[in-house]
């Protein structure tokens, strides 16, 4: 018996031990804090993140804190999704927040608390500062299209051909310059190409080297160079052509040289009045030169070539003199700030005929002295580059045009787009404000930003296009946004479009889904939640007045006065946009906005 009762005194000790833990673990559990907010703590602008592909490092983390700080779970998921008709696929987060993107676009980023389900969002802009990859397509007037190789010759026909260069990410805007040189001992003009346009003449068959520059651009794609095999046409060809055909001339051009390809010298057949030399030359392999002048000016004559076996009437018209770039609008040149362009002068040609340009405004021009000229501006502005032919000291004016430096939007977003509205993460935009006194009809301020030189700004009125689609309303650009007039209630959708998108070769957009209430009030701050809740009217809640993480500090114990400020003012809000405060159990959810 004593040796059973020293057995029990042993383990007294111990079953002590183990009571004590299953009460204090059972006393615990029942103050486990429960999560009542999440903020994403990766700095933002605006709500947004820019991500340049050109130079990223793969060091961004998405990272989210949970509220409070003692709070039981504080677990989180990062979902994806893409926003203004972005691919969600093009972004990675990776378990540890790191952000993998595998194209451009905008994406919303969401942290989601495991316990709770509360949320927080941020926008990537993903762009690039210089473009990455560079496609080069041929259409030749065979009406095929050729994507050109690098590493082999591409077979076109002699004549006309338009050089198209797709260049990715298209929000670049790159400068690209075309040139065209003969490999085999062609006469150097018997090709030519707009060095902007990429429209180009080959008269002869041979190989000829078509070289493009992308400015900017990483550096294995910023000089390219392809050769294209031009192949010689049936019959006798004028310039290439097989047909009848006009070639321009400059005003007052008295002479000109056509290179003809066939099987014996080319005779002039036939010839307008006004002609009155055409000389033949051969340079061998089929290939000839016949000049043609008319001492009262080429412009609105004809002449008609023969081999013997076939015609080509060619006929010369008076050129427009114009200044040719890459990107136009509405009869306007662009061109990306910070990146410039290349332009070209169309029309001007004769001995001791020089082209010049010059500009005005805000953009500055560098004439390269052979008919081209590089325009550029540092910022957003406008300008006139005018071109002249000089020829014996004097100058005569041509012609000018508009140009506009573009902000170049490499991306576009809400800054709505990085918050979460309601319990259906719906945003309700109201027709009412308060102005201080009274609540009046007036026009709700949308945030929009945008990724431009490389930088996180917002978005300018003058680039910006706004409609509104579904319930009815009004909108238009604003410096930083968009101002809209809700005049209708349901469902809509705002979209602000980079004005310049389509001559850029590109889609830049954002987009906003939201509900209408025009009879709603919206509400910035406390002062306009009461005056809403005093005339017993709708509310649409724009900021997070009195939120639920905000009835508890960091140690997880109660504020000040909190529960009383919230019995007496969110007791009786007749809606509500606060995630959180539709999530406490404790309170009873508003029937009015969601």
């Amino acid at each position: 018996m004593k040796g059973r009762t020293a057995l029990i005194f042993l383990f007294l000790p111990l079953i002590a031990v183990i009571t004590l833990f299953t009460f204090v673990g059972a006393t615990v559990s029942l103050y486990r804090l429960p999560v009542t907010a999440i903020e994403i703590t990766t700095p933002s602008q605006n709500g947004m993140i820019a991500v340049d592909l050109a130079s990223y490092a793969y060091d961004l983390y998405i990272t989210a804190k949970v509220y409070p700080a003692e709070a039981y779970n504080r677990n989180y998921t990062l979902t994806v999704d893409g926003l203004s008709g972005t691919n969600a696929d093009n972004l990675v987060v990776e378990s540890d927040g790191l952000v993998v993107p595998e194209g451009t676009g905008v994406f919303k980023i969401t942290a989601v608390s495991s316990d709770g389900g509360f949320r927080d969002s941020v926008t990537v802009g993903v762009y690039s500062s210089a473009t990455l990859s560079l496609s080069v397509t041929a259409i030749a007037d065979d009406g095929k299209t050729r994507v050109l190789a690098s590493d082999a010759a591409t077979e076109l026909p002699a004549g006309k051909t338009s050089f198209f260069a797709e260049t990715y990410p298209a929000e670049v805007c790159p400068d690209v310059v075309w040139s065209v040189t003969p490999v085999e001992g062609q006469p150097e003009d018997s090709c030519r190409i707009n060095a902007v346009t990429g429209e180009a003449q080959f008269c002869f068959p041979g190989k000829y080297a078509v070289g493009v520059s992308v400015s900017p651009a990483v550096s294995d794609i910023s000089e390219k160079v392809f050769v294209v095999d031009i192949l010689p046409r049936d019959g006798i060809s004028v310039g290439g052509n097989v047909a009848d055909c006009s070639l321009p001339v400059a005003t007052g051009a008295t002479h000109t040289d056509l290179y003809v390809y066939c099987d014996g010298e080319p005779v002039v057949l036939e010839k307008s009045a006004g002609i009155d030399k055409s000389e033949t030359a051969s340079l061998g392999d089929k290939r000839y030169r016949v000049s043609v002048g008319a001492a009262g000016g080429l412009a609105g004559e004809s002449v008609t070539l023969s081999d013997g076996n076939g015609t080509v009437c060619t006929s010369f018209e008076e050129s427009t003199a114009d200044i040719s770039a890459r990107y136009r609008s509405d009869g306007k040149l662009l061109f990306k700030a910070g990146v410039g362009a290349t332009l070209v002068a169309e029309g001007v040609s004769g001995d001791g005929v020089t082209p010049v340009f010059e500009a005005e405004g805000d953009v500055i021009v560098t004439d390269r002295g052979d008919g081209t000229c590089f325009v550029y501006a540092e910022q957003y502005g406008t300008g006139t580059v005018t071109l002249y032919a000089e020829e014996g000291g004097e100058r005569r004016l041509l012609c000018s045009r508009q140009v506009v430096a573009s902000a170049g939007y490499a991306a576009l977003a809400f800054e709505a787009s990085s918050d979460s509205f309601g319990m259906e993460d719906c945003l309700v935009l109201g027709g009412v404000n308060y102005d201080g006194n009274t609540l009046r009809e007036g026009d709700v301020f949308l945030g929009l930003t945008a990724v431009a030189d490389g930088e996180v700004t917002s978005a300018s009125g003058e680039e910006i296009e706004v409609s509104v689609t579904g319930a009815r309303g009004e909108a238009q650009g604003a410096d930083g946004g968009v101002d809209l007039r809700v005049m209708g209630d349901g469902g809509a959708k705002i979209t602000a479009v980079w004005k310049y998108a389509k001559a850029f070769y590109c889609e830049v957009y954002a987009e906003l889904n939201a509900v209408f209430a025009a009879s709603a009030v919206n509400v910035y701050d406390e002062a306009g939640l009461r005056a809403a809740m005093k005339s017993a009217v709708p509310v649409a809640l724009h900021k997070d007045i009195m939120l639920g993480e905000r009835l508890l500090d960091e140690s997880g114990m109660p504020l000040a006065g909190a529960s009383e400020k919230q019995d007496k003012a969110l007791g009786t809000l007749p809606t509500s946009s606060d995630w959180t405060y539709y999530a406490n159990p404790s309170v009873v959810r508003p029937d009015v906005f969601a």
